[in-house]
């Protein structure tokens, strides 16, 4: 590593007091004579950063400083950052200056690679080489040679002293003034250019933009159009299969009614139902009871069997109460024996279908008030099915629609049966107070 504390010992303060007033030696070189002194300072009490910051500001202030050029170089070196350091040291403009610092950066190298960096011989800068400048300046060099070296703390009061805003001179100024003005041109012209080149740019790319949306909004209405038949074939496809399923179905249950009920038919007329044709009459045995086929008119069996033929017909399709009226029309006589049991089969269960149905529904009938339909739901009963195990029941409600229905001699002509037939009965007291109520 560089040993910083004994290479800024080539490097002394200047004696500020010392520099006669003169327009020579304006305000900035002062302060950039007062910052070196300062950055000297700082590099002793081991503030390298802070010393680094100073030089550069001098500089800026006298860039033909060499010296401050050479320390900063000297600085930026043995912080580890020689690209920088080469970089400070080809700043001098000074061709005999440039190849003294060029030399001590050889020198710094060499002592960076050296062990001990003590046994290297050391270039010395003179007095009159620290304070050497540009021969385009102004600066007399016979007057730096008068300087004296001070002492630091004198440095530093006369710091105090000095005012910080520089003072630019006027021809740097006005070559300022001329690049920025030119700059500004340049960057008017390329400007414009741009703005041209965007406005063209942002056209293309309208035109563009305008193009890919009407393919887009065609490629939208074919697919759409293309969405709308496929959902049109497969919803006309869904509806052909399903009416074709429909009828297949009716055309099934139709056959299988329609065999149902020519087997029932045959079985209960002796009928075959595969054909077209009717067997010949069933003939009774004579006797002096049932009259014999020569006895009783043909029109009578042709009648029974019409009977018996609708009668199945309803039973199939759970017409129960025409079922029980129809058998009550049919003259048994002229059934034969070995169907009059099946026939009174389906009698009996049509018979208990239709009166568990009619009983079933007088009591939500009667809640809606329709007093008139309860009557005629339950007369039928009363009338085919006497022996109903809830025929008190039955006789009761009826009493009780008539009652509802402002008739009250009906009424009190069914409670009165209720009382009379049907004491043991779970309506027999409120038949007896439903009379006395009525009177």
């Amino acid at each position: 590593m560089i040993d910083v504390s004994y290479e800024i010992k080539k490097f002394r303060p200047i004696n500020i007091a010392a520099i006669p007033a003169d327009e020579k030696y304006g305000e900035n070189v002062r302060l950039a004579f007062a910052l070196y002194n300062k950055a000297i300072q700082k590099i002793k009490d081991g503030y390298e950063d802070l010393a680094r910051i100073d030089l550069k500001k001098a500089i800026q202030l006298f860039p033909s400083f060499h010296v401050a050029i050479i320390l900063l170089g000297m600085c930026t070196f043995a912080n580890g950052d020689r690209i920088g350091a080469v970089r400070i040291f080809n700043s001098v403009k000074d061709s005999v200056m440039r190849e003294k610092a060029l030399n001590y950066l050889d020198y710094l190298a060499n002592e960076m690679d050296s062990i001990d960096n003590r046994d290297v011989v050391r270039p010395e800068i003179t007095e009159e080489e620290m304070f050497e400048f540009e021969t385009s300046t102004s600066t007399d060099k016979q007057t730096f040679k008068k300087f004296e070296v001070i002492e630091v703390e004198d440095t530093m009061e006369n710091l105090k002293d000095l005012k910080i805003e520089p003072v630019v001179e006027e021809e740097i100024r006005e070559k300022k003034v001329e690049e920025v003005v030119e700059e500004n041109e340049e960057d008017d012209e390329i400007e414009e250019k741009i703005v041209n080149f965007a406005e063209v740019e942002k056209k293309a790319n309208v035109k563009q933009e305008i193009i890919t949306e009407e393919k887009r909004k065609e490629k939208t209405a074919a697919k759409t159009i293309k969405n709308a038949r496929m959902y049109y074939f497969v919803a006309g496809y869904v509806i052909c299969a399903a009416l074709i399923f429909a009828v297949f179905m009716y055309a099934m249950s139709t056959n299988s009614e329609n065999k149902e009920l020519r087997d029932t038919l045959a079985k209960y007329t002796g009928t075959n139902a595969t054909e077209s044709t009717p067997t010949p009459e069933p003939t009774q045995p004579p006797s002096t009871a049932t009259p014999t086929p020569t006895e009783v008119p043909i029109d009578h069996y042709a009648e029974t069997k019409k009977l018996v033929r609708e009668c199945v017909k309803h039973y199939n399709f759970k017409q129960y109460f025409n079922v029980v009226e129809l058998y009550h029309t049919i003259k048994m006589e002229y059934v034969p024996e070995s169907d009059l049991e099946n026939l009174k089969n389906i009698y009996e269960f049509s018979l208990n279908q239709f009166t568990k149905q009619n009983h079933d529904s007088i009591f939500s009938l009667s809640s809606q008030g329709k007093h008139e339909e309860v009557i005629e739901m339950l007369l039928p009963i009363q009338k085919y099915n006497p022996n109903y195990s809830r025929i008190d029941s039955v006789i009761f409600y009826i009493g009780k629609a008539y009652e509802d229905s402002k008739n009250y001699a009906k009424a009190k002509e069914y409670y009165t049966e209720i009382v009379d037939k049907y004491p043991d009965s779970s309506y027999y007291s409120w038949a007896s107070y439903r009379l006395k109520v009525i009177g």
